[in-house]
């Protein structure tokens, strides 16, 4: 395999079991005008297949493309490719969904930070997630532990323990 390896082209598939995820973020999309965060690129595009809107992925132009947005419809953003550097994003939106938690508390504080910051003219933010699955509750409550212990070494509040939550699901 190690002398062939590169010489093998690589093809990514996805195969959708069912899109309700992916549908429901569009709705919500459409609905408001905020942020569409997501981790897979597949499902960044599917939300835009659906949507019609933008998946702002990475790539050479992806931050002028970004900037290029007026705020005045959705957008769908690579957590990866935007999830940090990005400002300016606070002076369009102030409502966000996570399509998929970021992994680990350090992305998730990057990610919170892109519209709650110094700039944004509302008095408030609204993020949103999916915690339909056991799973995700769990990473949702390993950020959380991650942001107390930072908190109680550095003294700095994460902006995840600034929040008022609604969580309606049980830990």
């Amino acid at each position: 395999w190690a002398e062939i390896k590169d010489t093998v082209p690589h093809e990514q598939r996805v195969k959708w079991l069912d899109d309700y995820l992916a549908q429901d973020a569009a709705a919500w999309a459409a609905e408001h005008r905020g942020i569409v965060w997501v981790q897979s690129v597949a499902l960044g595009h599917k939300i835009s297949e659906i949507s019609g809107l933008p998946y702002h992925g990475g790539g050479p132009e992806s931050e002028e493309l970004i900037r290029a947005e007026s705020g005045k419809r959705s957008i769908i953003c690579s957590i990866a490719a935007h999830g940090s550097g990005r400002d300016g994003l606070q002076e369009k939106f102030y409502e966000q969904l996570y399509a998929e938690l970021p992994s680990g508390n350090k992305r998730m504080e990057q990610g919170l930070g892109r519209i709650h910051r110094t700039g944004q003219p509302s008095d408030y933010v609204l993020t949103e997630a999916y915690l339909h699955a056991p799973e995700l509750r769990e990473s949702l409550r390993k950020i959380i532990a991650g942001a107390e212990f930072n908190f109680a070494m550095t003294g700095i509040r994460p902006k995840i323990l600034m929040a008022d939550m609604d969580v309606s699901m049980e830990f």
